[in-house]
């Protein structure tokens, strides 16, 4: 370059030798500047979620019972009531060994999980959504409910030992692995005995996290079943967040809970009361209930701007004594409480209302 910028050359030779110059150096700094990562704007290089304020999430604990291990000493049905001609006297056995005496006190026994469940207040938001019926996109109100599942390690499983006289003698011990989560959401509006399963709604899902934390992905109900969850620890946090939501709710509902099935594997069953054969299918009366938790909600509102209402927790007090009994009757509980475990038949049905529960407008 000194070649080039000489004091002898004319005023326009030097004005080009001065551009070619500035040319040359503008280059080079392209080149470094193109080379050096971009910084990001300060909402776009935070990927760390929201931190939420106390009191924001409701977190119910997995606790398995020792019970939920074991149904009996029951009869198995399709033995001890199936068949007419099992009854007989061994000469060199006790009776109690005979097959007829064991199905009439037989025991059950299975392993059990539980996962932690934490939730945020319900929400209404207003959605473009497509009708399914008529084609055409119009403004829809989606109720929603962001919640997070975590495997905390409490599984139960039942160990057998022999005592000294060679009975099994069967206590229960914590084991750990990996769980998935199917889970099943169905909201019912006590107020008119409906009932709506969760439904995918990929256009809410986005708009709902862009308003809750763009930097926590929310999954729906079939993502999240894809999802394994390990057993999270205190150095390591396994937990999933999700969404359920639901379109075409009735805009009247004031009294509402949410049945949620799928956060433990426990169950009870009924047997009928006479057995029945058809060739197949032994027993076809057989009733089972799931472990559900139910969630309580009441909507201070109205039909109008509903997206403008606030969802809270629990069932609604009152003071007048024989109101607030119409409600405990109508949620289904004896007392408060934002949430209880249940035992109940799937799909869930609303409680049926009487006049005395029906609540009053």
């Amino acid at each position: 370059m000194r070649a080039l910028v000489t004091t002898n050359a004319c005023p326009a030779i030097r004005r080009g030798q001065a551009y070619l110059l500035r040319a040359v150096v503008l280059w080079g700094v392209g080149l470094l500047t193109a080379a050096r990562p971009q910084s990001l704007p300060a909402a776009e290089a935070s990927f760390a979620p929201r931190e939420l304020a106390p009191g924001v999430l409701t977190v119910v604990p997995a606790q398995p019972q020792d019970g939920e291990t074991v149904s009996g000493p029951r009869p198995l049905f399709e033995i001890a009531r199936g068949w007419d001609d099992l009854a007989w006297q061994p000469t060199f056995s006790p009776e109690s060994q005979t097959l007829k005496s064991l199905a009439e006190l037989a025991t059950f026994r299975r392993p059990i999980w539980q996962l932690e469940f934490s939730y945020k207040p319900m929400r209404t938001v207003a959605v473009q959504l497509r009708d399914p019926l008529t084609g055409e996109t119009k403004p829809t109100l989606v109720w929603y409910l962001v919640y997070k599942v975590r495997n905390t390690g409490q599984q139960l499983r039942p160990v057998g030992k022999p005592d000294d006289w060679g009975h099994a003698t069967f206590q229960t011990e914590h084991v750990q692995h990996g769980i998935r989560f199917f889970p099943q959401f169905v909201l019912q509006s006590l107020d008119f005995q409906q009932s709506y399963r969760d439904q995918i709604l990929p256009a809410a899902v986005a708009q709902i996290q862009q308003a809750e934390d763009r930097n926590t992905r929310l999954l729906d109900s079939v993502e999240i079943s894809k999802t394994n969850l390990p057993v999270s620890r205190d150095d390591a946090d396994h937990s999933v967040w999700g969404v359920a939501t639901w379109a075409q709710v009735d805009p009247r509902t004031d009294f509402l809970t949410v049945q949620i099935q799928g956060l433990s594997n426990a169950y009870e069953w009924d047997d009928p009361a006479k057995p029945a054969r058809d060739g197949q299918a032994w027993a076809p009366g057989r009733s089972f209930r799931y472990k559900t938790l139910q969630l309580n909600f009441w909507r201070p509102g109205d039909t109008a701007r509903q997206e403008q209402d606030k969802v809270r927790n629990g069932v609604p007090f009152v003071e007048a004594s024989a109101e607030q009994q119409r409600l405990h009757a109508l949620y289904g509980v004896s007392s408060h409480g934002d949430y209880l475990w249940k035992f109940l038949a799937w799909p869930p049905q609303p409680v049926a209302m009487t006049k005395a529960a029906a609540p009053k407008r």
